[in-house]
């Protein structure tokens, strides 16, 4: 093996106009940098993890995702929000899975942090649960904000081409069976620590993480894991976002270009705003998820190489270990921050959001719209006067 191939990616963060020892080996000479770099940055590490917990930045995150989607949820399901029924419900769902994610991060990573009670009762039990679940949520909202690209696509470039979606569950319900079966070894990565269990037979009191390792969960199976996320939930939506959102925007500049009938419509200037919605989503998305996935690749390398020495990794590089806190942050960020997109992209969601919280609105439903429509259409009717019959009989 080239030695310059062999070394991992750490000798970037060493100084480079040091020479390499030659005389050791090329596994010895990873252990050495490996240790070099954890001695270096782990004071980084400690310093900024314990002034700034991990716990106590992502709870205002999450609680604001929590409300923040809820208000979202109750504000599309308004039958005055006037988008089409497939795009709504495929931001219901976007919205349903970014609540799901903030409510369970807060229930995974803050509240063990904040309250003992919880932390040495109820967190051993729900851990392995919660970590699939936190999984499933976030592969639904990456698989659902390409979905709601896609919906906006076909609206957008082919406005008169009738495809049955059965308003947007043709997206929905596949998203959520490929998100389950995809994330169904998550749920046997981690278990409830058997010390648990021995602490509650004992009645003493319980201290630890609340939770181990299984035996799935070895260097075979987290590489393969991290070139699989890299692929299926990094590298392919974010190409698909990319040529969505550029054909997007071609087919919007050349209706504007052109000055027809279509660009001066009200339906067309919806089109627009929520095209620039969706723009900033999908920009949201890349630069909260572009560090993950390069953490996901870096691991994948380390854990090779470590391999192909015969060796296992005991310990990350304590930078690995901020940048992944720092990754957990910006995901977290990325499930909350969408109603800011939506309130500053959309006057009518702004306008219902304002109606929303002031309690200025009425309680009406999809159905009632229809029953008032309805009965002006019977009312039109009572208004004709009878002569007008008179005389298409007489015509007849």
């Amino acid at each position: 093996m080239n030695l310059e191939n062999a070394v991992n990616m750490t000798d970037l963060m060493v100084n480079s106009s040091e020479p390499m020892n030659l005389s050791l080996s090329v596994c010895e000479q990873m252990d050495v940098d490996l240790e070099k770099v954890m001695n270096e940055t782990r004071w980084i590490n400690e310093f900024l993890i314990n002034s700034f917990p991990e716990g106590s930045i992502l709870f205002p995150i999450c609680s604001f995702g929590v409300v923040g989607n809820l208000m979202s949820i109750l504000v599309l399901t308004r039958p005055d929000i006037d988008l089409k029924p497939s795009f709504t419900n495929i931001l219901i769902s976007l919205a349903v899975y970014d609540f799901l994610f903030s409510g369970t991060s807060i229930l995974m990573y803050c509240l063990p942090n904040m309250c003992t009670l919880y932390k040495s009762l109820i967190y051993p039990l729900i851990c392995p649960y919660l970590y699939g679940t936190l999984m499933v949520a976030h592969t639904g909202s990456i698989f659902t904000t390409v979905a709601v690209t896609m919906e906006r696509c076909i609206t957008i470039c082919s406005p008169f081409t009738i495809i049955k979606m059965w308003n947007g569950a043709a997206y929905i319900i596949p998203i959520v069976i490929i998100s389950i079966l995809y994330n169904v070894t998550k749920f046997m990565e981690i278990r409830t620590d058997p010390l648990y269990y021995e602490a509650l037979r004992l009645n003493v009191t319980y201290d630890s993480d609340g939770f181990e390792k299984t035996e799935l969960k070895d260097s075979t199976y987290i590489i393969t894991n991290r070139i699989l996320n890299i692929i299926v939930i990094g590298l392919i939506p974010f190409l698909v976002l990319v040529i969505l959102n550029l054909v997007i925007y071609k087919a919007i500049s050349k209706a504007h270009a052109n000055h027809n009938q279509l660009t001066q419509s009200n339906s067309h200037r919806r089109d627009s705003t929520m095209a620039a919605l969706l723009s900033g989503i999908v920009l949201v998305y890349f630069l909260c998820n572009s560090l993950k996935n390069g953490i996901n690749l870096y691991e994948a390398k380390m854990l090779f190489d470590r391999r192909l020495c015969e060796q296992t990794l005991d310990e990350w590089p304590p930078i690995l270990d901020l940048l992944s806190h720092i990754s957990n942050i910006l995901i977290a960020l990325n499930s909350a921050i969408n109603i800011l997109i939506y309130v500053f992209k959309d006057f009518k969601f702004r306008k219902i959001l304002w109606e929303q919280l002031t309690c200025q609105f009425n309680y009406t439903t999809r159905s009632s719209v229809k029953f008032v429509a309805a009965s002006q259409r019977t009312e039109q009717r009572e208004n004709i006067p009878m002569s007008h019959f008179s005389i298409i009989a007489e015509t007849i």
